[in-house]
Order: structure tokens, then C-alpha cells, then sequence
């Protein structure tokens, strides 16, 4: 459902999985998500190590966050619990504008 709505640097959130409300954070030691596509969690220090992303570059990256849960790490990937899907019925667009 996401394929016909891509932009670069956006994500769409089904906003009905949103229960505390959306805010902005960097990457705190320990931090897991899960990647799109993926059925368990994964360390985002794992996923950065994976996808190549310098270690000097991780803190800067925005981490868009429900509570303490992953939905976005900017620019980059969406949590899957957070996906569009058939029974979505309303969505949040997310962009990222690098400086």
C-alpha cells in the first residue's frame, strides 16, 4: 500500500498502531526496532552496522518514537508494526529534511 505514496525521506504511519503520541529523539544505547519486513526486533546499533552508516553519522539520524517504541528511524526505515495495511484507515506522513 505504501508503493503508489513514496516520497524520499517520508514514511506513512498507520496512525491507528500511534497511542502516545509521535516525538523526535536520537539513538540511545540499547534501542531495538522492527525493521520493515522483518518478524522480530532488532538492535539498532545492528541495523546501522548492516546499512553501513558510519559511527560518527548514528546520533544524528532522528529516531521518530511512540512512547519508548521505534516507528521511524528517519530516512531510513519504518517499523513494521507501524506499516499501512489493508484495515488501514487513516496514516500519518513522516518526513525528513537532512540539514
Amino acid at each position: 500500500p505504501n508503493s503508489e505514496f513514496q516520497i524520499p525521506n517520508s514514511a506513512l504511519v498507520d496512525a491507528r498502531r500511534v497511542h502516545q503520541g509521535l516525538r523526535v529523539r536520537n539513538w540511545r544505547a540499547g534501542d531495538r526496532f522492527q525493521p520493515l519486513g522483518m518478524q522480530q526486533s532488532k538492535k539498532l546499533q545492528d541495523f546501522f552496522v548492516d546499512e553501513h552508516v558510519p559511527r560518527e553519522r548514528r546520533r544524528r539520524i532522528p529516531l521518530v518514537v511512540d512512547g519508548d517504541t521505534i516507528v521511524w528511524v528517519a530516512g531510513m526505515r519504518l517499523d513494521d508494526r507501524y506499516k499501512l495495511t489493508a484495515e488501514t484507515t487513516s496514516a500519518i506522513r513522516l518526513s525528513f529534511l537532512p540539514a
